[in-house]
């Protein structure tokens, strides 16, 4: 029989061998003939943006993976810093530091978004009524928001086709809010991003 011929060893076939390499038994390496060629894998959540879903792409919300968060958003950076509730009192007359109903918003493309939507007035302003409007449409249909910065609102799109169900993330709230908020959580008085405020850095 030609090298090319043979079959390849499985551990069936080497149970009375026993060679050992690095003080491990090879025979114990070897995996069964019929094992699967997939490596079991788990999904890790590493990164969540805090923001709205992009103009250009249909997003789901969660009904229950909601929560209220006080916040600071810098507009230069984009960047959002959760704030301590301990600190809310200290903070209220800075216009910098909102209350936000921050919703888990997923895309077709399985992109995950933590959405900050305002508790200002948010059926006055046409921007505000027609975010919340869309978030609650994405509850239950797949939708895209667009900006019309002609009539200061929003213009909300479902889709027409049946899009599938979405894959929520197994993790909790707790979770989602430590992935989105990781080194942007403000705990102490003197934390860099108020004493930039403060203009004291």
């Amino acid at each position: 029989m030609s090298e090319e011929s043979k079959p390849i060893q499985s551990l069936e076939d080497n149970q009375s061998k026993s060679t050992m390499v690095d003080g491990v038994d090879v025979s114990s390496l070897m995996l069964k003939s019929d094992a699967s060629d997939e490596v079991p894998v788990k999904s890790v959540l590493a990164n969540i943006r805090v923001d709205r879903p992009p103009q250009d792409t249909f997003f789901r919300v969660h009904p229950e993976l909601q929560a209220r968060l006080g916040m600071i958003r810098d507009g230069e950076s984009r960047e959002s810093y959760c704030v301590a509730p301990s600190l809310h009192a200290e903070l209220a007359k800075d216009p910098a530091m909102r209350i936000w109903h921050c919703v888990t918003a997923l895309t077709k493309q399985n992109g995950l978004y933590l959405w900050p939507l305002t508790t200002r007035e948010p059926d006055r302003n046409p921007w505000t009524a027609t975010a919340w409007e869309g978030m609650r449409r994405a509850c239950t249909n797949w939708v895209r928001m667009m900006s019309d910065q002609r009539n200061s609102c929003y213009n909300i799109l479902e889709a027409e086709a049946n899009l599938g169900d979405p894959k929520w993330p197994s993790e909790d709230m707790t979770e989602i809010i430590a992935v989105a908020f990781r080194g942007r959580v403000i705990t102490d008085i003197n934390h860099p991003k108020l004493r930039e405020l403060r203009g004291s850095v």
